[in-house]
């Protein structure tokens, strides 16, 4: 019931969050801090208010609407494991991103357009 803790530091944090489902959804499990102050990443740029993902929590499709003008070709799209490991990436702008066979747990969404991003954190049941 505390909407302030950020960070759980445990030993595991796929174990953990695969594990333990009673816990905030503001909370999260991490191994180090820089993992936590990837978590509360704030970018006040026009990233944030033209894309929109969804939905979140995801089980299969991830989707990523563009309510901008913006171009696909100059869009630099990642998806990483909560260790900061690249899983897939993307030079466009994707709509859907297929995630049904990432294991269960948190995975981070860097979205990159010109010198902004944006980046989300993304669970996956």
């Amino acid at each position: 019931g505390n909407l302030s803790l950020k960070c759980i530091f445990v030993d595991d944090a796929t174990w953990s969050a695969e594990s333990w489902w009673n816990i905030d959804p503001s909370s999260h499990f991490v191994e180090t801090q820089e993992q936590c102050n990837a978590i509360e990443v704030v970018d006040e740029n026009i990233l944030n208010t033209n894309i929109i993902i969804y939905p979140n929590p995801v089980i299969e499709i991830l989707n990523i609407h563009n309510k901008s003008q913006f171009t696909n070709n100059k869009f630099q799209l990642g998806v990483y494991n909560i260790l900061g490991e690249q899983l897939l990436n993307f030079n466009l702008l994707k709509q859907e991103i297929d995630i049904t066979d990432f294991p269960s747990g948190i995975y981070l969404l860097k979205i990159q357009f010109n010198n902004q991003i944006l980046t989300r954190k993304i669970i996956k049941l």
